[in-house]
Formats: C-alpha cells, structure tokens, sequence
C-alpha cells in the first residue's frame, strides 16, 4: 500500500494511492483473488470556498475490514468496483459552513448494485436552505 501527496502550492493539494496484493475468496469459491485499487484525490481551497474530490477503482473487496471474515453476499472474484466524491463548503462565518457533496458506488459487494446520490432537503431556515446529498439504495442491505 502506498500514497503520494503534493501539494502544488497554498491553495491545491492532489494525492494518489495504491493498494496491491491478495484478498480472501469465500470457502468452496476459486478465481482471481488479486486485490489491487486505485484512488486520486484533490483538495483546493481559497477564502471561504473549498473543493475536495476523491475517486477509487479496481477489485471488488470480498469482506468488510474485520478480524474474522465476513463475505460479501454479492462477492464475485474478478468483478470491479469503484466509487467517487465530490464535497464543496462554503464558509459562512466563524464554524458555520454549507457544504454539497455527492457520492456514488458502483459495483457495491453487499447488493451489487449502482449506489447513487439522491438530493435531500434537510432543513429549510428562513432565507437559508441547507441541501446535502446522501447516498441511497443501500437499505436493502440494511445500512443507513
């Protein structure tokens, strides 16, 4: 596993990581058992503005990150799965911030399924709305 970071000046940052090496298949399951992932980020900030974005691609992770194994229902050696995000903030004034993001999951090992964002209003205060996006159809599986 290994991450880069540089920062180019004040104001923008960019990183890539890699993770190369073996997973565990589910007992009675043989195939590709490679576990390699790539990821690409980015943070830019000037006055009260910020902008972060992250992206992640390659094998689909057969278990959580637990002591003892757990498969995925949905596990396929060979199978792909990636994911990305992007957050902007807006500084407001002192600790108050409005921030979007937006994330999506493609290939998710629990319900195999497009994880994608779906826009909420959570709040309406008068002259201010805060929107946020959270990440839907993952109920299936029970995670909220």
């Amino acid at each position: 596993m290994g991450r880069i970071r540089k920062t180019l000046n004040k104001k923008l940052a960019v990183g890539v990581s890699a993770q190369l090496g073996k997973q565990l298949l589910p007992p009675g399951v043989s195939g590709n058992d490679n576990e390699r992932l790539v990821g690409l980020d980015f943070q830019f900030t000037t006055g009260r503005f910020g902008l972060r974005g992250e992206a992640l691609t390659g094998n689909m992770p057969s278990t959580p990150a637990t002591v003892d194994p757990e498969f995925f229902q949905a596990f396929r050696p060979g199978a792909h799965s990636s994911a990305g995000e992007l957050l902007t903030t807006y500084r407001v004034a002192g600790a108050h911030t409005v921030y979007a993001r937006y994330n999506q999951f493609n290939g998710d090992p629990v319900t195999i399924q497009v994880d994608a964002a779906v826009m909420k209003l959570i709040e309406q205060i008068p002259r201010q709305g805060i929107v946020t996006f959270e990440r839907a159809a993952r109920t299936e599986a029970g995670i909220t």
